[in-house]
């Protein structure tokens, strides 16, 4: 399956002799391939089953497992670990799914290990190789120290083993993971009501078996008198003058788009090349050089990655906004939404992702306005962050 890279800049034309800012939205496409095999998989389940879960979420937790269990192939590799003061690994069977029973307290650590262990015995380059850890509480036993917890999935996601974390309920911490999720390449859910846990083992698992590329990293090396002033919705990795960026897994049909902010020295009339845009990972790496023409006028700007950078900063804008509401400074932080939805508002008539965005940007404000920043909202805040930054839309 041939994946394709493209560039576009916010504008195709700038004016010689003063020095821009530039905008440049990078598109890494899979196009659908319904005849495409199957993939194999190799993934560990780790279930957090403390005394917290018991009722209804354990219930779901209990469907949703049993859900996965009857997708699995042959081809595939299943492990099951539960865990509350204590971590146990079990045979993914029906029965033992139904025999799962709330306990003690939380040790994330040891479970999240146990999936690890399970996942990198059966470890296979050609297999979509990944741990589900699913939890409803704050890990109080074992490791609990969330910079070594992150530094963990890093570690593992070097190793061709990712990590997809589902927080239950109102009492997990968002921030802690969130930030497992990024370090291991997977997705961050918040399940507010147990009843959507099926429904979100479905899409995840949907989502791995169209996986069609993994461990994809994107550079972008600045030509002389260009520099990356940031990458948006990224914290920047590399120097100003190469910036590398590792994606999270491309699934058939998807469009993953980046936006680089690019400061360019002042250029005489001509093209007046920018850098150069590397994608490695897959089994055919792609090159593609970036230009921009240069004469005595500028031209209007592209009004789809101006699209790009303020959905991007929209994502931005809810992290900025929980980082001053956590101050209780709620109307600087419904602000910080509303100034975000602002631009998003005049293009908004006929695009659903920007419809959805401002729905939500609104929806949060107000929320602030009123005082009614919970728990809830909190994870609601930061779960839209997480699946709204570019190259996870």
């Amino acid at each position: 399956m041939t994946i394709s890279l493209n560039a576009r800049l916010s504008r195709p034309v700038i004016a010689e002799g003063a020095p821009s800012t530039l905008y440049l939205a990078l598109q890494i496409t899979a196009p659908a391939d319904p005849n495409s095999t199957r993939p194999p998989l190799n993934l560990a389940a780790v279930l957090d089953r403390s005394g917290s879960m018991h009722g209804a979420k354990l219930a779901y937790t209990k469907a949703a497992m049993r859900f996965l269990i009857g997708q699995t192939l042959p081809t595939d590799t299943l492990g099951l670990v539960t865990f509350d003061d204590q971590v146990e690994t079990l045979e993914p069977t029906l029965a033992a799914v139904a025999a799962i029973e709330a306990g003690g307290s939380t040790n994330l650590s040891g479970g999240l290990l146990a999936g690890y262990k399970l996942t990198r015995a059966r470890f296979d380059k050609a297999r979509i190789n990944r741990v589900l850890l699913l939890t409803d509480g704050q890990a109080n036993v074992g490791v609990t120290d969330p910079a070594a917890l992150a530094k963990k999935a890093a570690q593992l996601k070097e190793q061709g083993i990712g990590l997809i974390t589902l927080g239950v309920g109102a009492d997990f911490n968002e921030d802690l993971l969130a930030a497992m999720a990024e370090a291991g390449g997977g997705n961050f859910h918040f399940i507010n009501n147990p009843d959507e846990l099926p429904a979100i083992f479905a899409e995840e698992l949907q989502g791995l078996l169209a996986t069609v590329a993994q461990g994809l990293d994107l550079t972008f090396r600045a030509a002389p008198g260009v520099t990356v002033a940031g990458v948006i919705g990224y914290p920047p990795t590399g120097t100003p003058d190469q910036v590398i960026v590792a994606l999270p897994d491309l699934h058939a049909g998807e469009t993953k788009t980046l936006v680089l902010a690019l400061d360019i020295e002042p250029a005489f009339a001509g093209e007046r090349w920018l850098g150069r845009v590397e994608l490695t990972g897959d089994d055919h790496p792609l090159n593609l050089d970036v230009s921009v023409t240069v004469a005595d006028s500028t031209a209007p700007e592209d009004a789809e990655v101006l699209k790009e950078v303020h959905l991007a900063r929209a994502a931005e804008a809810q992290q900025k906004a929980i980082d001053a509401a956590d101050r209780d400074d709620h109307q600087t932080a419904a602000q910080i939404l509303r100034d975000a939805a602002a631009p998003l508002s005049f293009m908004a008539s006929s695009d659903p992702t920007v419809q959805e965005r401002l729905a939500n940007l609104s929806a949060q404000a107000e929320a602030l306005e009123s005082e009614t920043y919970d728990a809830v909202t909190r994870k609601q805040m930061k779960a839209q962050s997480f699946r709204n930054r570019p190259g996870r839309r």
